[in-house]
């Protein structure tokens, strides 16, 4: 582990105290789950892009139309067909149609527009889970969350996001590129957000509620 990964680290946890000395428990912790935000990233890498995605199933649209127009040409040749091949023609086309069916539902859940890459794992966003760590963190530190629309916790995960490995958000990595994350982040009930909850309430000795919704506004 590297002393330029501890010192961004340790200025993450110092931001987040105002200054101050941060209690130890609160570097381990954004030391700990910066390997579930970089694992996260990572996993997003090897993610194909969302125009790849929709132009497979664009294809197989493309192609179940040309062949079901060739079957459809056949026409009076069916005469000189088995009775047997005939059936079999007609589950073929419907077969076909089925496909195309199938291609029209697929493209409906992958983005046209917005998200570059298409996802193929549930859950949050590395860059939501990084929200999260920063929520949850936050408000062990504090009693309550911050709104997504305040710049200071969105500076404190751009950095902590930079110290686990990730690029620069947007140009300029402006503190308001992580609203959206934040807002998810504060509504997110995923696992991840109950596992970093749990850890966080046992390193600082706190009695965790029965439900995490408690630490959202």
């Amino acid at each position: 582990m590297s002393c330029q990964f501890e010192k961004a680290l340790a200025d993450v946890a110092t931001d987040m105290v105002g200054g101050e000395t941060p209690p130890e428990w609160l570097t381990r912790a954004l030391m700990e789950f910066a390997r579930t935000v970089a694992t996260a990233g990572s996993t997003e890498e090897h993610d194909p892009l969302c125009k790849e995605v929709r132009s497979r199933f664009l294809r197989v649209q493309v192609a179940a139309s040309e062949m079901d127009d060739a079957l459809n040409g056949i026409g009076d040749g069916s005469l000189w067909m088995r009775l047997k091949d005939i059936d079999d023609l007609r589950a073929f086309r419907q077969a076909l149609r089925k496909a195309v069916e199938m291609s029209d539902r697929a493209l409906k859940n992958i983005p046209s527009r917005g998200r570059k890459r298409a996802r193929r794992l549930g859950g949050p966003t590395a860059r939501v889970t990084c929200a999260i760590v920063v929520i949850e963190a936050w408000t062990a530190l504090h009693g309550k969350p911050r709104g997504s629309h305040n710049d200071s916790i969105g500076e404190i995960c751009e950095k902590y996001w930079r110290a686990c490995g990730g690029d620069r958000t947007g140009k300029d990595g402006d503190p308001g590129n992580w609203r959206r994350p934040m807002k998810e982040a504060l509504a997110d009930q995923s696992a991840i957000r109950r596992y970093i909850h749990s850890v966080l309430q046992r390193w600082t000795g706190q009695n965790p509620p029965e439900n995490i919704g408690n630490s959202v506004p």
